[in-house]
């Protein structure tokens, strides 16, 4: 019985560590070159220790049941009538996390999209995808929404996902990137528009950024998620932008001209106002708070 597990040592040392399965097949080329042209004779010797040394260790450890006609692995100190956890097991277990959203570590980088749509058919497919991703959310919850079942109600190939995102944690911060971008459009489309005087235009502003509903579809829970998937950098970028168009917004209208530190404050005010109702949820005190902005503004303009 003792050669039968000197014989099954090395092989079964292998098949449960397969991360050191180099330092295994130098074993078993002394092993062989000893065996087959009688040199190194002590390396031989040495790499048969280590490997029966190594295949003992790791069988002291485990259990090796087949009460239903299988070999099943089962760790010490668990009932051999439960579910046992083997190493695929485990391995399929964390592979199934990553494609559920929200489970980024907190000591790695957050997932981002591989790449960015160019062509107008990257962008459709791009678009189809995550409409497909809100639709499930929406309707099932953030642990239906994966990655597989994002492909089944998008009807594209789950490969064609995996070329934008490689997890749902970076579809995720796709998505709320294509929110912001969306946002900044409207905003952009504002500016475009000159009619009016500068009360009704710098209404008609603070509307279109405090009208998050108009951008897409984000609840609390992926408001949440977006802030831990968020790169450092990415909220100074974006506020940058933000600004941009405020200041373009008080260059371009026959009306009052603050200092460009008096812009910014009233960007931040206006859209953390908005960040802040998207939280807060149905608050029957805040039915007017639109107007009720807009009006500040056009006060603290008038000051200036």
């Amino acid at each position: 019985m003792s050669g039968l597990i000197d014989r099954m040592a090395p092989a079964w040392w292998l098949i449960s560590r397969p991360h050191r399965a180099s330092q295994m097949l130098q074993v078993l080329k002394w092993v062989w070159t000893s065996d087959m042209f009688g040199v190194n004779g002590g390396k031989a010797a040495e790499g048969r220790a280590m490997a029966v040394g190594m295949g003992r260790q790791r069988a002291a450890t485990m259990k090796i049941g087949a009460a239903d006609g299988h070999s099943r692995v089962i760790p010490d100190g668990k009932n051999e009538g439960s579910t046992p956890v083997t190493k695929h097991r485990e391995v399929r277990q964390k592979r199934r996390s990553d494609l559920v959203a929200g489970v980024a570590a907190q000591d790695s980088a957050p997932a981002q999209p591989h790449k960015r749509p160019r062509q107008r058919r990257s962008r459709f497919t791009i678009l189809v995808i995550y409409d497909a991703f809100v639709r499930i959310w929406s309707r099932d919850g953030p642990a239906a929404a994966t990655m597989r079942n994002v492909a089944l109600e998008s009807g594209f190939a789950i490969g064609t996902l995996y070329e934008y995102f490689p997890n749902v944690d970076a579809l995720l911060s796709g998505y709320a990137r294509h929110l912001a971008d969306t946002a900044l459009a409207r905003l952009d489309a504002e500016l475009a528009r000159t009619e009016g005087n500068w009360r009704e235009r710098l209404h008609r502003f603070i509307g279109a950024c405090c009208d998050f509903q108009a951008d897409g579809y984000c609840d609390d829970q992926m408001l949440q998620l977006e802030s831990s998937l968020a790169r450092r950098g990415d909220y100074t970028r974006f506020f940058a932008r933000l600004e941009r168009r405020w200041v373009a917004l008080v260059e371009n209208w026959e009306g009052p001209r603050p200092e460009r530190d008096q812009v910014a404050a009233l960007a931040l005010a206006v859209w953390g106002a908005r960040y802040f109702r998207q939280r807060s949820g149905d608050i029957r005190t805040l039915d007017g708070w639109v107007d009720q902005l807009c009006r500040q503004c056009e006060s603290a303009l008038r000051k200036s």
